[in-house]
């Protein structure tokens, strides 16, 4: 397009010319000079539709690139989406001097809507982007430019003052930080990022859902949703991790984003924000050093772990300090200790001292008891801890059988029982080791085998992981699924079951045709060895186990794990009795 007069005159309708509409519309009716009023004119593009009454005609559609802004000089323009039943809605109607499309164009994303002519002649001015840029600083386009400055200014401060982690953003640095950040648009099901890509930037969620997953042998296994509001990735881009988990749109979604440059604009420009954001990265990564400390996290779903990362908070002691009292530990917490020595009391006797990777509470919340012990800071170096509430603990930990194992031969020491020991990973690695030297080893690994299988069998997929994630229907998972479950079952079978199995384990003959004869008859499920399961387990419980408790190996197992003792006192069965409740409530669940 030329810049000057020589350009010939074009018109809206008989009688308007697009310099005339243009001095009528707000950005442009303070350049007085017509030499300047033609080349403002001379950068828009007149596009006239025609349809038929009743027709419309597309002119922007959903997913394209926002790269052309539009001002309406004629007709009508309907802007609609989808609803939730696929239900077309129109949520707006543009009329003469009316502007559209300028969020794509101020950040260069996909329109979220349609946009459609429904008049039967419409005539629109496009702007092209190329365009704008060349002529931005001109003095005739000062009022477009701050119009687009400040609604590119305003719809991110807007947004980031519905984020409780911004809350507290002063007025007069939001819109300098809200700069910072860019917009992205992305579609259902399209990857934020995939786990394993380095962490190379911080997002805050405005609009949509997001599900949170991770491969887990190669299954796909959903840790959480994201929804409007949250912020993630902060923890890899601060310490330059990779991603440890895969980040998807489960519907439409906004976000806002940071690089890792702007990151640290960001954090120098809120100072008392960084705090936060940093102590949070504090909290999440001193999950992770727990995780790898403490035994039963290895037996939590990856859900869990994840939940813990965001659920925990770290608190810190002062040397001298009480952590917990004797009788009292109101409100009743779950401490993980993270740094520092803490010393165990019972009635001012020393029982112990505890580091890095141990934890206390659990008895009293798992009791409902006052807390049996006093807890105190030791040392020179301030002690600290991640805590979770009592609700928090139950949700995590309470139908977790790997975590009520632990627990419960902590608190029962000599008297755990087989079940207490096979669960627990450090229990179970003794035990296998105690059957090997007896050469009994068929049992414990058909028994893990089989606890293995049905463990998977508890996994479900949503349908949004099938539908967004795996990009196939339900029915097809579960059939890869079933076709999974036939693989292991014949697996199972011909090294345990059959007549001429090498690894055949002692079962009735009468449980080992019920199994044959399921198979045969494709009647398969996860719990297909339950009763052969319960046999060998009453079998190692009589047999090996009465063994195992009299052997040293079973001592270095109590000394790793960390018997109690005299920590709960003397009186065990109230301790005991809910401990077992619990168990037989996990069992029934998982039948």
């Amino acid at each position: 397009m030329g810049s000057g007069g020589s350009k010939q005159v074009e018109y809206i309708k008989e009688g308007e010319s697009v310099v005339d509409f243009l001095r009528k519309n707000a950005f442009f009716r303070d350049v007085k000079d017509l030499a300047s009023m033609r080349k403002v004119a001379s950068m828009f593009e007149v596009v006239r539709l025609t349809q038929q009454p009743g027709e419309t005609k597309r002119i922007i559609r959903k997913g394209d690139i926002g790269d052309c802004l539009y001002i309406v000089a004629r007709g009508q323009v309907e802007v609609s989406a989808p609803d939730e039943k696929g239900e077309r809605t129109v949520l707006r109607k543009l009329v003469r001097q009316d502007v559209f499309t300028e969020i794509g164009f101020i950040h260069n994303v996909p329109s979220t809507v349609d946009m459609d002519a429904v008049k039967e002649h419409v005539v629109l001015l496009k702007l092209s982007k190329g365009t704008y840029t060349k002529h931005k600083d001109a003095k005739y386009m000062r009022n477009l430019t701050d119009w687009l400055d400040a609604t590119a200014g305003h719809m991110v401060s807007s947004s980031l003052k519905n984020v409780p982690m911004l809350a507290g953003i002063p007025e007069d640095k939001l819109a300098t930080v809200a700069k910072l950040f860019e917009l992205k648009v992305y579609a259902k099901g399209e990857r934020i990022f995939s786990e394993g890509d380095p962490g190379d930037a911080f997002y805050i969620l405005t609009k949509g859902r997001l599900v949170v997953t991770s491969n887990q042998g190669g299954q796909v296994i959903e840790l959480s949703t994201i929804k409007a509001g949250r912020s993630f990735g902060e923890i890899s881009l601060v310490d330059e991790q990779t991603r440890t988990a895969t980040v998807t749109a489960l519907e439409d979604s906004t976000l806002f984003m940071l690089s890792r440059a702007q990151f640290k604009v960001f954090l120098e420009l809120v100072p008392s924000l960084s705090d936060t954001i940093r102590k949070n990265i504090r909290e999440r990564s001193a999950v992770n050093v727990v995780a790898r400390k403490i035994p039963f996290f290895q037996t939590l779903e990856p859900n869990k772990l994840h939940l813990l990362a965001t659920m925990a908070k770290i608190q810190s002691y002062r040397p001298g300090s009480t952590i917990m009292m004797e009788g009292r530990n109101k409100p009743a917490k779950f401490f993980m200790i993270t740094q520092g020595v803490v010393e165990v009391t019972v009635q001012d006797k020393y029982i112990r001292e505890m580091g890095q990777g141990e934890y206390f509470g659990e008895i009293s919340l798992v009791s409902g008891r006052d807390a049996t012990a006093t807890v105190k800071a030791v040392g020179k170096e301030d002690v600290v801890c991640l805590e979770i509430s009592r609700d928090e603990f139950d949700a995590l930990f309470i139908n977790e059988p790997g975590a009520l194992a632990e627990i419960q031969i902590k608190v029962l020491g000599n008297s755990c029982e087989l079940r207490n020991v096979l669960i627990h990973p450090i229990g179970r690695k003794y035990f296998a080791d105690f059957s090997k030297e007896q050469f009994a080893t068929e049992n414990i690994d058909f028994w893990s085998e089989v606890e293995e299988l049905e463990r998977s069998g508890r996994q479900r997929i949503s349908p949004d992981i099938a539908d967004v994630i795996l990009g196939v229907g339900l029915d097809k998972v579960n059939e890869q699924k079933r076709k999974a479950l036939q693989e292991r079952v014949d697996a199972i079978f011909e090294k345990y079951i059959k007549d001429d199995a090498p690894m055949m384990i002692n079962i009735k003959s009468s449980v080992r045709d019920a199994i044959r004869k399921r198979i045969e008859n494709e009647d398969l499920d996860y719990d297909i060895y339950r009763a052969a399961k319960y046999e060998i387990y009453e079998l190692m419980s009589l047999d090996v186990f009465s063994r195992f408790k009299h052997s040293e190996l079973f001592k270095k197992m109590l000394s790793e794990v960390g018997v109690y003792g005299t920590m709960v006192g003397e009186d065990l069965s109230g301790i005991k009795s809910k401990l077992d409740q619990r168990s037989k409530s996990i069992e029934n669940k998982q039948q």
